[in-house]
């Protein structure tokens, strides 16, 4: 026998005293419903505590049932994990900033979105500060504008109708010295080392300027494509 909870096994539990009352009639009908519709709540929650745990091809299937437009089959597993976990904000905000960050953020961590008021710019723009850490792989453009299309403000504008990408990189500083060996002569009656000096604890100051551009790349061609 199934669990589950129907509208019609929870309107059978009214006693019928009060199915002959109007009012409470209603109020009961009302209960149903919204025990029949919690119960997909329940489900989810169920499997959203376990997502760390599931195999990667039930993350796929999950994928498709939950409508993750933005999945993508070539991710790694905690990237996968990620952007389940994110879909259930995703489809409950869509049309929000915080939609669209959650979204880029389960795929480059650390993205930011800032909307026009934020850095001064024209009203109902937005810009998305991309982060692409260290990565060496293709930054695939035309598909996180895809992204950012779909679950974005109807009236709301990305900056150059394009996400500025943030890449970081390290820099190495090398360091050398040398040594100069020298004899102090003996002198005097008795013969001693001279002293012509002392040895003194010195420390070595770099000084280190960086420069930043910012530069946007037009998308061109045909199909809008952005040059790489």
């Amino acid at each position: 026998m199934s669990d589950r909870v129907t509208y019609d096994a929870a309107m059978r539990t009214l006693p019928g005293v009060l199915k002959k009352s109007e009012s409470t009639l209603s109020l009961g009908q009302t209960t149903a419903k919204a025990l029949q519709g919690a119960e997909g709540n329940t489900i989810l929650a169920s499997i959203y505590a376990r997502i760390d745990e599931l195999p990667e091809e039930l993350l796929d299937i999950l994928a498709v049932d939950f409508g993750v437009d933005w999945y993508d089959y070539d991710y790694d597993l905690a990237t996968k994990r990620r952007v389940i976990q994110e879909s259930f904000y995703v489809h409950q905000h869509l049309g929000t900033v915080g939609a669209v960050k959650r979204a880029l953020s389960a795929v480059w961590p650390n993205t930011d979105v800032e909307e026009w008021f934020d850095y001064g710019g024209d009203p109902y723009y937005f810009r998305v500060l991309l982060n692409a850490g260290d990565s060496t792989q293709p930054i695939p453009v035309d598909e996180i504008i895809d992204t950012i299309r779909t679950y974005q403000s109807v009236r709301s504008h990305l900056e150059d109708a394009i996400p500025v990408i943030r890449i970081t990189f390290n820099i190495v500083i090398g360091t050398d010295m040398f040594t100069h060996v020298y004899h102090v002569p003996v002198c005097g009656t008795n013969p001693r080392v001279a002293n012509h000096g002392a040895k003194q604890d010195s420390g070595l100051t770099v000084g280190v300027d960086c420069v930043t551009a910012e530069y946007h790349v037009r998308p061109c061609g045909t199909s809008l494509n952005a040059l790489m």
